[in-house]
């Protein structure tokens, strides 16, 4: 996990580069205090490099320091942009509880990710994460279930076998107020940003 001053929407951005490391991710999450709120809103821009067989966004959403919680992918292989309740950090394989077949997504393109987290009445969450490119929306999903949540947003990347990066810029939050853009300073790992 690097901070990428080169490249960004704009830069910087952070850089998750997996290198044939299948159950060893590279990850970068912070705590941002959330697990509690009613409604949240996550958005981020990512965006993965030229040549990758098997590229993937993957982001963990209001999980613990574990990575245990939400999470949001889309992967190349097959084309699919999904919702999974993830069990940590490593769980990159988590089964869809609910996903959406698109075509493939262009390299070295900037898309936005919005995910909003409602907490019912009845103890479930009601998630539905859409992938946009620019202003339009390519696709959504919603699932209503119970999720491990905590107040962690994080990054996830990893390979079977080949080099691939993907980059994340402009993570934003919301609770129950307006969204503020959060710095983007730390070269390893998200803790240090101000909210």
């Amino acid at each position: 996990v690097t901070q990428d001053a080169a490249v960004g929407n704009p830069a910087p951005s952070y850089a998750l580069l997996a290198n044939g490391n299948a159950g060893l991710p590279a990850y970068a999450y912070r705590n941002f205090g959330i697990a509690s709120g009613t409604v949240v809103q996550v958005s981020f821009d990512w965006s993965y490099q030229s040549g990758a067989a098997d590229a993937q966004m993957i982001a963990g959403i209001m999980t613990g320091v574990l990575g245990a919680g939400i999470q949001v992918r889309y992967d190349s292989v097959f084309a699919r942009f999904s919702i999974s309740a993830g069990t940590g950090w490593a769980s990159t394989g988590s089964s869809s509880l609910v996903s959406s077949t698109i075509s493939l997504l262009a390299h070295s393109i900037w898309y936005t990710v919005t995910v909003q987290v409602i907490a019912n009445s009845d103890g479930t969450q009601t998630v539905t994460a859409s992938l946009y490119l620019g202003s339009g929306l390519i696709t959504s999903v919603s699932i209503t279930n119970i999720f491990s949540l905590g107040d962690y947003v994080g990054f996830v990347h990893e390979t079977s076998s080949n080099s691939a990066k993907t980059y994340y810029d402009k993570y934003e939050k919301a609770i129950g107020g307006a969204a503020r853009e959060l710095s983007r300073r730390s070269p390893i790992d998200l803790s240090p940003l101000q909210a």
